[in-house]
């Protein structure tokens, strides 16, 4: 069965990578104030679809830091294709 679309929701997480790279994380961190119930794994999924339909780009950067399994992490930026 497929996940019912949230439009206002849907429309939200596009216009928080229109300007810029974001983190899927930084986009559910914004939006989890306005949507209390929001998991990181809707998110995700959201940016998951936008990317296959051609509305997002993605760009993996290696990151170095801290962290619990080593020196460096790839993480994934999103930005809305104009």
């Amino acid at each position: 069965m497929a996940r019912k679309i949230n439009k206002e929701l849907y429309y939200d997480i596009l216009s928080s990578a229109k300007d810029e790279y974001v983190t899927g994380y930084s986009i559910y961190k914004k939006l989890k104030l306005k949507y209390p119930g929001l998991t990181a794994k809707v998110v995700y999924y959201y940016l998951d679809k936008m990317r296959e339909s051609g509305l997002l780009s993605v760009e993996k950067r290696l990151e170095e830091g801290r962290y619990s399994w080593g020196n460096n992490v790839v993480k994934k930026y999103y930005k809305a294709i104009k």
